[in-house]
């Protein structure tokens, strides 16, 4: 059974969250914009 007391983390890229919400890379930009998706920018190490 999967363990559910921690959270698991999962990036996609604009383009992906677009496709799965089958909604326009502008609009996934709204909800990134409004709080509605969370964001975040890669470091280069």
């Amino acid at each position: 059974m999967e363990d559910l007391s921690k959270p698991s983390l999962l990036l996609l890229r604009v383009d992906d969250v677009a496709a799965l919400l089958n909604v326009g890379r502008a609009r996934v930009f709204d909800l990134i914009r409004t709080g509605e998706l969370r964001s975040v920018k890669p470091t280069v190490t």
